[in-house]
């Protein structure tokens, strides 16, 4: 029953068509891990974790498209729980990482721009082993150059 058809429609049916919408997004970054090939499980001194051989932009990508997949289906979970105010803090999360998406994407508009989505990209994969002797690089664009750089390529489209 839907709210045209004359009947009132319930959360839960609301939240199955979302899920429902989901499933072709979490199909397509399946197949994008599939494509990008799987990582290897290493092991240095006591740690252990699965990390890429060389890791570049597709894979910095895959991982925030995989933290929104897992961000929207958390976001389900509490809606059906009625935790709304949470939702709210996982669709920011959201925001932030399409917008990274979309900044490392984005034609670099000059060489500092490309330097800085290198480093950018470098530093994110950087912390590979949480060593605390290492230096480890904060892999941080701040939100407003995200969307300074994002805003720069939409005004050029628009004209």
């Amino acid at each position: 029953m839907t709210a045209e058809s004359g009947g009132a429609m319930t959360i839960d049916t609301v939240l199955e068509q979302l899920q429902s919408h989901l499933e072709p997004l979490e199909r397509f970054v399946s197949l994008f891990a599939m494509s990008l090939g799987e990582p290897q499980l290493l092991q240095k001194n006591q740690e252990r974790g699965f990390r890429y051989e060389t890791p570049d932009v597709r894979h910095f990508c895959l991982l925030k498209a995989v933290r929104v997949v897992s961000a929207l289906n958390a976001s389900l979970v509490l809606a059906r729980a009625g935790y709304v105010q949470e939702i709210l803090t996982l669709m920011r999360t959201i925001a932030e990482f399409t917008t990274h998406i979309d900044y490392v994407l984005d034609p670099p508009s000059s060489e500092k721009h490309k330097i800085d989505l290198e480093n950018y990209v470098e530093a994110f994969f950087a912390d590979c082993w949480r060593d605390p002797a290492l230096d480890i690089k904060r892999a941080q664009v701040p939100q407003g150059a995200v969307h300074e750089a994002i805003g720069a390529t939409l005004d050029k489209l628009a004209q």
